[in-house]
């Protein structure tokens, strides 16, 4: 009797809600080094592994896996924003990237030199076109329709930004007693934890110690130099982080030197969530998971 009761309930349940519940795809990712990859297919070319990177506003392919592996015709170029500058790189249009059973017709893709073990990015014009959930937990990643997904859990709800063609949200920071409300670019290519752009951070270098220095490298190769200091208080989406290691920028090129926003929220950091992205209705949302309980730093562990 139970058994019927639920396939009476299944029939006449809503049929948005029924297409809601079903993922376009479901795919498994790698977390190496506080990145996400995933494997992905250009054309006919499977295997390829891809790191998803909501810090790129294109769907970007390695140079070199791009002139000898799939042999594409570029033939366009852009300018290209990074960190630490902007430059002119070649565009290929008319590709089709699949995604496991997903597959997305008309992807331009750039050239980046890359230098890391990666074939291309996954960007923020392919992500925009869905809802999707990244799960840390489970190491999962999976796609919907953003018309007719249902956020099932209980999450807090992110209202999202754009600038310079990257997703910003707000956040607060919590320095000797005095809150500084600003908003944050979600970088989910970069292995950071929190990193204060250089005119938002100039008015901290005197006031939070120093423990050590960074660098980040740019999508164009250039490179920028951090000051690692420690943030008393952080919050975000309602949720309190106390102690959180973070940086200070000091270039005075590329995003990093923007005053546009006041930082940037690298995956060491965005990890601690399971993260729902409905980048395309500019919202997003955020369930803590057990990374919350993990080291930034594991020679912060005494």
């Amino acid at each position: 009797m139970k058994q019927f009761f639920l396939y009476v309930l299944l029939l006449v349940l809503p049929a948005h809600l029924l297409a809601a519940a079903t993922p376009l795809a479901v795919v498994p990712f790698e977390l190496k080094g506080d990145r996400i990859y995933i494997i992905c297919k250009v054309n006919k070319t499977d295997s390829l592994r891809f790191m998803f990177d909501t810090g790129n506003s294109n769907t970007a392919i390695k140079e070199q896996v791009g002139n000898d592996v799939l042999k594409l015709v570029f033939d366009g170029k852009a300018e290209n924003e990074s960190v630490n500058g902007v430059s002119t790189i070649q565009t290929s249009s008319g590709n089709t990237l699949s995604i496991g059973p997903l597959s997305v017709p008309g992807v331009m893709l750039i050239s980046l030199p890359f230098t890391e073990e990666l074939d291309g990015v996954l960007g923020l014009d392919i992500m925009k076109k869905y809802a999707i959930e990244i799960d840390y937990s489970h190491r999962k990643m999976s796609f919907y329709n953003p018309d007719t997904y249902v956020y099932p859990g209980k999450g807090a709800k992110i209202p999202v930004k754009f600038s310079h063609n990257v997703p910003i949200i707000q956040a607060d920071i919590f320095i000797d007693g005095a809150r500084y409300s600003g908003y944050y670019e979600l970088d989910s290519g970069s292995d950071r934890i929190c990193d204060l752009h250089t005119p938002f951070a100039q008015q901290f270098i005197h006031r939070l110690p120093s423990f050590a220095k960074a660098a980040t490298i740019g999508a164009n190769g250039t490179r920028s130099d951090l000051l690692v200091v420690n943030f008393p208080q952080l919050r975000i989406g309602g949720y309190q982080f106390y102690n959180i290691p973070g940086s200070l920028a000091t270039t005075t090129e590329g995003l990093y030197a923007s005053p546009d926003f006041e930082g940037v929220f690298g995956n060491a950091f965005l990890k601690r969530f399971n993260i729902t992205y409905v980048l395309g209705k500019n919202h997003l949302y955020l369930t803590p998971n057990n990374y919350v309980y993990t080291p930034f730093y594991d020679f912060l562990v005494k």
